[in-house]
């Protein structure tokens, strides 16, 4: 059983190692530590521990014993494979808390001594200068975006205003969402040919990465602002999901397009804020939904005072077609369709 040490900063998180698909991992990470000679040449050591900084990819194992300790000058290329493993499935838990980027993980020749493992998040102490380089971080936060919760406002001021936060509400949640208010607005034929374009593209883009097992697919483009880029979910065949965003500029023009040209056809009804499109693996169905005002959906960037105000005043509604929490966010200065 392994015993955790609490983070640091970003709240609580529910990540863990402790499930059936990862147990073996340990396992096979102590087997490698245990059949290497220095480790077998030191034979009087009463602890060893192994710490893992993801992003630079580089493993420290040290032996213990008493007062003394020994840094063992070996790296096996096993141990580095099976925490990159560990790191995504962990991952895939709950990515709106993020991913780890120290592990270190200690374990004892008695057996009265329990493991013991402990996962960095977000604590600068843990980061080298090389770690905290701005594109170091950029990199990793693209690899494995997070909330705005969950992202330390030390992490935030490196990464600059201009970041993107993901929300995960998973997609049981996403299905649940519903607009307030009945509306008219319809893609029309050239609309849809485009979004179905798109459904190609993810279908393509799913094949082409590996990815087999997933049985439906909800794709989120937002476009209250620039820089949005589509996020996926995925939902495998048991139960589990992923998250992931689609390094595609180009699809927002696409989307916020359709947006201009739908927000014509009746502005008293307001501009859809986000738009699902949601795919079936084993069958050609998919769907697509517009969300103008359910707040389920919104991340924290879109809440904003200042953003909605933005999207009011290019996009006016009538009032009778805006939610009273959008009502009470937005300032005296948005005005309403008559």
């Amino acid at each position: 059983m392994i015993k955790y040490k609490p983070d640091s900063e970003g709240g609580n998180r529910t990540q863990t190692d402790q499930t059936p698909l990862l147990y073996p991992v340990w396992e096979e990470i102590k087997q490698r530590l245990f059949s290497l000679n220095p480790i077998k040449e030191h034979d009087a050591w009463e602890k060893c521990t192994v710490c893992y900084r993801s992003i630079q990819q580089t493993v420290e194992i040290t032996l213990h014993r008493e007062n003394d300790r020994v840094e063992l000058d070996v790296s096996p290329l096993e141990i580095p494979l099976l925490l990159e493993h560990l790191k995504k499935e962990m991952y895939k838990q709950a990515p709106h808390e993020g991913a780890w980027t120290h592990c270190s993980y200690a374990f004892y020749t008695s057996p009265e001594k329990a493991d013991e493992c402990f996962f960095n998040y977000d604590d600068r102490r843990f980061f080298s200068k090389a770690e905290l380089r701005t594109d170091v971080l950029v990199n990793e936060f693209e690899s494995f975006p997070r909330s705005r919760r969950f992202t330390p406002d030390w992490w935030r001021i490196i990464l600059g205003e201009n970041t993107y936060y993901t929300i995960f509400p998973g997609t049981h949640e996403m299905e649940r969402w519903k607009n307030e208010f009945v509306r008219t607005q319809h893609p029309d034929p050239d609309m849809i040919q485009v979004l179905e374009d798109i459904e190609q593209e993810v279908r393509e883009l799913l094949e082409d990465s590996g990815e087999t097992g997933w049985e439906k697919c909800i794709i989120c483009m937002r476009t209250m602002y620039g820089g949005h880029k589509p996020e996926i979910w995925l939902q495998e065949r048991d139960g589990t999901e992923q998250y992931f965003i689609w390094h595609d500029s180009a699809i927002q023009y696409k989307i916020r397009d359709i947006k201009k040209k739908m927000y014509k056809q009746n502005p008293q009804e307001g501009a859809f804020i986000h738009c699902l499109l949601t795919l079936w693996k084993d069958t050609e169905k998919s769907n697509i939904a517009f969300n103008y005002d359910d707040l389920l959906l919104f991340n924290e960037e879109e809440t904003d005072t200042e953003m909605l105000d933005y999207q009011l005043e290019d996009f006016p509604r009538g009032r009778a077609f805006t939610p009273t929490w959008l009502q009470e966010i937005v300032t005296k200065k948005s005005r309403y369709l008559s």
